[in-house]
C-alpha cells in the first residue's frame, strides 16, 4: 500500500507539472511548429503560411484536406473527415463574432494536449498555421471558420461553433427625372443606395426629407443641387449632385416667318426672315428634302414644283411649329428665241498676205443682241473643220482663215448656237452663210505687223507687185529659215529664162526686181512667166504676167 501510494503521489505531480508546460506551449503567439506530422501526411497543406483562392463565405468546410497516411508508415488509421464544433481538451474561440467591413478577429486555439501543427481557414479565402491569429475581414459576408489541428499522432478538423457575421458600410446613390422644367417643377428621386437602413435628403431649397425615395416640388426658378445621406450602423455615406436640377421661368417660344418670293422659275432663290419669339433654337424644312438650322437662311429651288416650308423654334421650355400653307412656287424657265441678225465679210492685209474673216450677230427675237452665246460654224471648203466662236457684249462672234498671199473666194456657213436658257430658232435667221471674196467682202485697212504673222510660217512665201507689170516688178519673198536659196524665171514652156538669185540668205524678207530681160539682158516677150524660189525645205512657184 505504501508503494502504491507513493506511485500514485508521483503520478500526480508530474500530472502537475507536465500539464500546465503543455497549455503554455499551445498558448504561444508564436507559429505552429510544422516538422510533425511527417511531409507525407501533410502533403500539400503546409506548404506556405498563407493560402488563398477564391472566396467562399457562406460554404461550410467539411475535410478540406486529403490527407492519407503513408504506405511505410506505421500508423494505420484512417484520419478524420468530419468537422467537430469542438474536441475535448481543445478549445476555439473568435472576437469579435459581428462588425463591419475591414473587421480585425482574434482567433485562439486553447488545448490541454500538445499540438504540433494547426492550419486556420478563415472562410474568405485566406488560411494561417499561426495558433492565435489575427485576421481581417475586407468584404461583407457570413463566414464560417474551421481549424485543421495535428496532436497526438491524429489530424481533427474542427469548426467554430458560430459564424463570423461581416455587415457593409453603406453605400449612398440615386437618379433624377426631371432634371430641367419651368416652374412650379415636381421632381421625383430614386433612391439606389444599397446596405442602408436610413436615409436623409436635401433638396437645396432648403428642404429636406427622411424617407427612401421622396417627390419634391420646387415652386421658384433657379439650379438646385441635391444631397442624399444613406446610413446604417457601420457608418454614413454621403453623394451630392451639383447644380443638377434646373427652374426655369420662361415663355412658350412663338413661330413666324416670311419669305422673299413665293413664286419664280428654277432655280429659284428664297430667302427666308424669321420673325419668331422667345426661341433658341431654329429648324428649316423647305419641302424639297434640304433642311437649315439657320435663324435666317437662303435656299434655291432647282426643280419644278410647289414646296411647303415648315419652321420649328424651340427653347427650354418647349417649342412651337409654322407651316406656310401657301408653298412656293417653282415654274421652268421659258426659253428666249435668238437667231443670226447679222452677218458681215473682211479681208485683212497685212504686207502682201490677206486673210479672210466674217462675224455673225446672234439676238433674239425683239432685236436685243445676246452675249456669251456660243456660235458654231465652218468654211465649205473645209467642213470638217469646226470653229467656235462667242458672242461680245455687242452680241457679235467672228472668225479668221489663214493667211495667204492671195484670198480665194470661200463659203462660211453656221451650223449652230448655243445659250443656257435660249433656243436657237433657225426659222428666223436673217442669213445663215456668206461668201468671202474680193467682190462681197470689205477690204479692211488695218495693219498688222508682218513679222509677227509670218513668225507662225514654216514654209516660204512670196508675192510680185506690180501684176501684170510693164516695166519692171518687185518680188518680195519670205524665208522661215536661212540657207541656200535660188530664184529663177521659166517662161510658158519651162525654158529658164534667168537667176534672179542664187546665194545663202538669212531668214525673214526679202525683196529683188525683175525688169522683164533674160540672162543675156534682152528683153523677152509678153506672156506668162514662173518664178520659181528653191529652198532646202520647199520650192514655191509664182505667176508674173508681162504686158508690153
Amino acid at each position: 500500500m505504501s508503494t502504491n501510494r507513493k506511485e500514485i503521489m508521483w503520478v500526480i505531480r508530474i500530472t502537475v507539472l507536465i500539464i500546465p508546460a503543455v497549455i503554455l506551449l499551445c498558448h504561444s503567439t508564436s507559429d505552429c511548429p510544422t516538422a510533425f506530422p511527417p511531409k507525407a501526411y501533410l502533403r500539400d497543406s503546409l506548404r506556405a503560411e498563407v493560402h488563398r483562392s477564391p472566396p467562399k463565405p457562406t460554404t461550410i468546410i467539411r475535410a478540406p484536406y486529403s490527407l492519407q497516411p503513408d504506405s511505410t508508415d506505421r500508423r494505420d488509421a484512417l484520419f478524420p473527415q468530419e468537422c467537430d464544433y469542438q474536441k475535448p481538451g481543445i478549445l476555439l474561440s473568435a472576437s469579435p463574432l459581428t462588425g463591419c467591413a475591414l473587421l480585425p478577429v482574434t482567433f485562439s486555439l486553447e488545448s490541454v494536449v500538445r499540438v504540433t501543427a494547426c492550419i486556420w481557414d478563415f472562410g474568405d479565402g485566406i488560411r494561417s498555421n499561426k495558433q492565435n491569429p489575427i485576421h481581417c475581414y475586407t468584404d461583407p459576408g457570413i463566414y464560417r471558420v474551421s481549424l485543421v489541428v495535428y496532436y497526438l499522432n491524429t489530424v481533427d478538423t474542427l469548426q467554430l461553433p458560430e459564424p463570423i457575421v461581416v455587415s457593409a458600410h453603406p453605400t449612398a446613390a440615386f437618379s433624377v427625372s426631371p432634371m430641367t422644367g419651368q416652374r412650379p417643377l415636381t421632381v421625383t428621386f430614386d433612391n439606389l443606395s444599397t446596405d442602408a437602413d436610413g436615409w436623409f435628403w436635401d433638396f437645396g431649397d432648403g428642404k429636406t426629407s427622411a424617407t427612401e425615395s421622396a417627390h419634391h416640388t420646387y415652386l421658384l426658378p433657379g439650379t438646385y443641387t441635391v444631397t442624399l445621406t444613406a446610413f446604417n450602423p457601420c457608418g454614413e455615406h454621403t453623394i451630392q449632385k451639383t447644380k443638377v436640377i434646373h427652374v426655369l421661368d420662361c415663355r412658350l417660344p412663338h413661330a413666324d416667318f416670311v419669305i422673299s418670293s413665293g413664286q419664280g422659275t428654277a432655280p429659284h432663290e428664297v430667302s427666308f426672315t424669321c420673325q419668331a419669339h422667345n426661341a433658341s433654337s431654329w429648324s428649316w424644312d423647305f419641302g424639297d428634302g434640304a433642311t437649315s438650322t439657320d435663324e435666317h437662311p437662303v435656299h434655291t429651288y432647282r426643280k419644278v414644283g410647289t414646296y411647303t416650308v415648315t419652321l420649328a423654334v424651340s427653347n427650354d421650355c418647349g417649342s412651337a411649329q409654322l407651316i406656310n400653307t401657301n408653298g412656293i412656287v417653282v415654274t421652268k424657265k421659258q426659253q428666249l428665241s435668238i437667231c443670226i441678225r447679222s452677218m458681215d465679210a473682211v479681208i485683212q492685209h497685212c504686207w502682201l498676205l490677206q486673210r479672210p474673216m466674217v462675224r455673225v450677230q446672234v439676238a433674239d427675237i425683239l432685236g436685243t443682241p445676246v452675249s456669251d452665246a456660243t456660235v458654231h460654224g465652218y468654211w465649205v471648203d473645209s467642213p470638217d473643220h469646226s470653229c467656235i466662236s462667242v458672242t461680245d457684249h455687242l452680241g457679235w462672234a467672228t472668225y479668221h482663215g489663214d493667211w495667204h498671199t492671195d484670198v480665194t473666194p470661200r463659203t462660211f456657213r453656221i451650223s449652230g448656237i448655243e445659250k443656257s436658257g435660249c433656243l436657237y430658232n433657225r426659222e428666223i435667221d436673217v442669213m445663215r452663210s456668206i461668201d468671202v471674196s474680193r467682190m462681197t467682202a470689205i477690204v479692211e485697212t488695218k495693219q498688222y505687223d508682218a513679222a509677227d504673222i509670218l513668225a507662225t510660217f514654216d514654209q516660204p512665201a512670196m508675192i510680185n507687185y506690180p501684176n501684170p507689170f510693164n516695166a519692171v516688178t518687185k518680188i518680195l519673198y519670205f524665208l522661215p529659215e536661212e540657207g541656200p536659196v535660188s530664184i529663177k524665171m521659166y517662161n510658158s514652156v519651162g525654158q529658164h529664162i534667168s537667176t534672179l538669185m542664187d546665194s545663202f540668205q538669212s531668214a525673214g524678207i526679202h525683196a529683188l526686181e525683175w525688169n522683164g530681160q533674160d540672162t543675156d539682158r534682152r528683153p523677152v516677150a509678153s506672156g506668162m512667166y514662173f518664178c520659181i524660189l528653191q529652198s532646202q525645205k520647199a520650192q514655191l512657184s509664182h505667176k508674173i504676167v508681162l504686158i508690153k
